[in-house]
């Protein structure tokens, strides 16, 4: 007989001996559903067989097969299929990091801060230097005043400037030596320089002001300074030199 699962339509063959005339439970082996299934030729009349006369010996003996009484679900299943196997989904292997792209962004953000880093200065340097850079190339006056930069085309300039402490007699001093320029072709008047002394945050811890060496600076004239500064706050870290307003009073 053949049993047919109702869930997945899988199809078996079954003995007729194995299976009883009442029906029983059976389980499909390929989706796990159980359902109770009758036998279809229990109903059916029973064949009538021949009388074989006693003095007629048989040609052949007939060996039935015993009928076993088999308990439990019925497992055996012709042609059962296996059930197909889901391929797992393809995950591809992860990268490993080899730090390429990490370089290559840290290269890069590098590059960015060096460059920022080389405008900045350049920026400060055309500022601090603009009187310089105008005695030098009187055009770009014209330039530093379109940015709100103005400059004079002369006037003294401080160059060369250099400072040490050094202790003299047990005590501290600060040696401060430089050069005045007058980078005009007349003569200027030198006014007083002053000297700052700035702790690490920037503030003002000691000022000083000291004569220049001379009141006058013929044209394209230099001339050297030195002086010493006694008792130089210990918090000092910074040191800026300017020139006070010129005048022409002696």
């Amino acid at each position: 007989m053949i049993l047919t699962c109702p869930n997945c339509a899988a199809r078996y063959t079954v003995k007729d001996a194995t299976f009883p005339p009442e029906g029983r439970k059976v389980r499909c082996t390929k989706c796990g559903h159980s359902w109770f299934a009758r036998n279809p030729a229990a109903s059916a009349p029973e064949p009538v067989q021949a009388a074989i006369p006693a003095d007629v010996p048989a040609s052949e003996e007939s060996v039935a097969a015993p009928e076993s009484a088999a308990t439990g679900d019925i497992a055996a299943a012709v042609f059962a299929a296996p059930p197909e196997l889901t391929p797992s989904a393809f995950k591809p292997r992860p990268e490993k990091d080899t730090g390429t792209g990490r370089g290559r962004r840290l290269a890069i953000a590098g590059g960015w801060a060096l460059l920022v880093l080389s405008v900045l200065v350049l920026v400060w340097s055309a500022y601090r230097y603009r009187e310089e850079v105008v005695a030098s190339w009187p055009r770009a006056a014209s330039l530093y005043a379109w940015v709100g930069w103005p400059a004079k085309d002369s006037g003294i300039i401080l160059s060369n400037v250099h400072y040490s402490r050094v202790v003299r007699n047990s005590h501290a001093v600060l040696v401060l030596s430089g050069s005045l320029r007058n980078p005009s072709a007349q003569s200027q008047y030198v006014p007083q320089v002053r000297v700052f002394l700035r702790g690490a945050d920037g503030r003002v811890l000691q000022r000083y002001v000291f004569a220049p060496p001379v009141r006058i600076l013929q044209g394209g004239e230099t001339e050297n300074f030195h002086i010493d500064l006694r008792a130089p706050p210990a918090a000092a870290r910074h040191l800026t030199l300017e020139l006070a307003e010129a005048t022409d009073g002696s």
